[in-house]
């Protein structure tokens, strides 16, 4: 995977929802998900695709953690 940038990103405490967006390559993704106390996902969701929003993948808290720093 290429190198990952965090650009911004947003906790809400009372439902643990995060979302902040991705710089991957030339494109920046949009990174909505809910953080559950045993199991941490992440949906990784294009921001740039011109027929609306479309789920590119879901990634696991640890597939993030090295380049987000989320968990």
């Amino acid at each position: 995977m290429e190198k990952v940038k965090e650009t911004y990103k947003k906790y809400t405490d009372k439902k643990r929802f995060v979302s902040f967006s991705l710089e991957i390559g030339q494109k920046v993704w949009l990174v909505k998900g809910t953080i559950f106390k045993l199991l941490k996902t992440f949906r990784l969701i294009s921001s740039n695709e011109e027929d609306g929003i479309s789920q590119l993948t879901v990634f696991s808290c640890t597939d993030l953690m090295a380049s987000a720093n989320l968990c």
